[in-house]
């Protein structure tokens, strides 16, 4: 059990990591690190922000829901709810897909914000 509290509480420190930096950019319209220097537009900054915050917050909820899923099945010895259902394959792909639309819409931002530094605008 301390093993799965252990896990719980790095993944908990992770994503709430994602979050707080979500919510730090998207309260204040700048982004939390800017090691190039870049000037990132309010828009930009919010866009990124909102992002993050969605992905840090799905993260949040997978891991605590998954730290009870786990926590009931070794408390009671119960088998394991996932094996032999169709949709044990489906749940563990949630944080998976959130987090790749999260990191394409990011590269879609990053790509139009190259754009307006090209072109000067």
């Amino acid at each position: 059990m301390g093993v799965l509290i252990a896990g719980v509480w790095i993944f908990a420190l992770l994503s709430g990591g994602v979050l707080t930096l979500g919510l730090i950019a998207l309260a204040t319209g700048r982004v939390p690190f800017n090691m190039w220097g870049e000037a990132w537009t309010s828009g930009e900054a919010r866009r990124l922000g909102a992002v993050w915050t969605v992905v840090g917050a799905t993260y949040a909820i997978y891991g605590l829901l998954g730290g009870v899923a786990l926590g009931i099945e070794y408390e009671t010895r119960a088998t394991n709810p996932l094996i032999g259902h169709w949709w044990g394959f489906f749940v563990p792909m949630i944080p998976g897909l959130v987090l790749i639309g999260g990191l394409l819409i990011q590269l879609q931002i990053y790509n139009r914000h190259r754009r307006r530094v090209r072109e000067g605008g």
